[in-house]
């Protein structure tokens, strides 16, 4: 079952018991506590799997530190805020279950997400689902960081 934005305490829990460093603890809280931001999570037998985040915001770029590459950005876009399965439920199809409810439910909207090169699960992931990769911005330095990520897009 998916719920949407409610039990915003198991989106902490699973953030904080199986973050791997591609999210930033600033990230998970800003992404809670806005209010226009959609939160999906996956509850299956009493258990929370996964969550998404989606951010309705066409300065998500800005807000995120990240430089816009993007050509011709459609007016209803949908940006993959954060995605996080639990650990001892990875490879069940619980990520994919999120974004293709997310897709699903907004078919008029382009999605977004960038994701670090590293975090190769997720580029499977959103890859599986038709994502494609538009621009990266590995090594540029960029308000004083250095990232390492690949910009992915499902254009509608």
């Amino acid at each position: 079952m998916i719920l949407e934005n409610s039990n915003y305490n198991d989106i902490r829990s699973l953030f904080e018991n199986n973050n791997e460093d591609f999210i930033t603890k600033w990230s998970n809280e800003y992404g809670i506590k806005d209010e226009k931001m959609l939160k999906l999570i996956c509850i299956e037998d009493s258990i929370p799997k996964g969550y998404v985040i989606i951010c309705f915001d066409r300065n998500f770029c800005k807000i995120e530190e990240y430089p816009n590459k993007i050509k011709n950005m459609p007016d209803k876009i949908a940006y993959i805020w954060e995605i996080l399965v639990d650990k001892k439920y990875a490879g069940l199809g619980i990520g994919s279950l999120l974004l293709k409810y997310a897709i699903d439910k907004f078919p008029e909207h382009s999605f977004y997400s960038c994701i670090e090169k590293e975090n190769v699960a997720s580029i499977k992931l959103h890859e599986k689902i038709g994502f494609k990769a538009i621009y990266d911005f590995i090594g540029e330095p960029f308000n004083n960081k250095i990232p390492n990520e690949i910009m992915f897009e499902l254009r509608r």
